[in-house]
């Protein structure tokens, strides 16, 4: 069987367990996107939850997310419903091992603080914060604390991207 012009070996396949069957199947896929595609799609890995356009263009000034995403939407390997984006957790992790520790860090702070800043903003107006901008913000807070720990104990300053 030939799957974006790679031959897939049946036989290699039936003697893997199902998580390898489904990690190379994905990364077939991810290798047969474009370096765009898969630049953009490793920068989105730092969400772990749906994210509006708004949320990508922090990570991506200047993002057109309708337009930029509509290869990957086409694919299957980002949903869209309205303007909410989500990519299956499945896909999510094969694909974060495209980005280095330093890019994720920094992609990590950028929401942290944007989140944080949207925090402080809804609290004055409001008076109270939605739970979902404080998971949101707690979430890439830890994150961004992993990396840096990570980056500590290895004593290198970014895991080598896969290609």
């Amino acid at each position: 069987m030939e799957e974006g012009g790679a031959a897939i070996d049946q036989a290699e396949l039936s003697a893997k367990s199902i998580d390898a069957v489904l990690e190379e199947l994905i990364q077939r896929v991810l290798l047969n996107l474009s370096d765009k595609d898969r630049q953009r799609l490793a920068r989105l890995t730092v969400f772990n939850y749906p994210f509006t356009s708004d949320e990508a263009r922090i990570i991506t000034p200047g993002l057109m997310p309708r337009f930029e995403f509509s290869h990957l939407i086409r694919k299957g390997i980002l949903r869209q419903q309205d303007n909410i984006f989500s990519i299956h957790d499945s896909l999510r992790i094969v694909a974060e091992r495209m980005i280095n520790d330093s890019d994720a860090a920094d992609l990590h702070s950028k929401l942290g603080e944007w989140y944080q800043a949207q925090i402080l903003k809804d609290f004055e107006k409001e008076g109270a914060v939605a739970y979902e901008l404080g998971f949101k913000w707690a979430y890439h807070v830890v994150s961004l604390s992993r990396q840096d720990r990570f980056m500590k104990c290895s004593g290198s300053e970014a895991r080598p991207r896969v290609a």
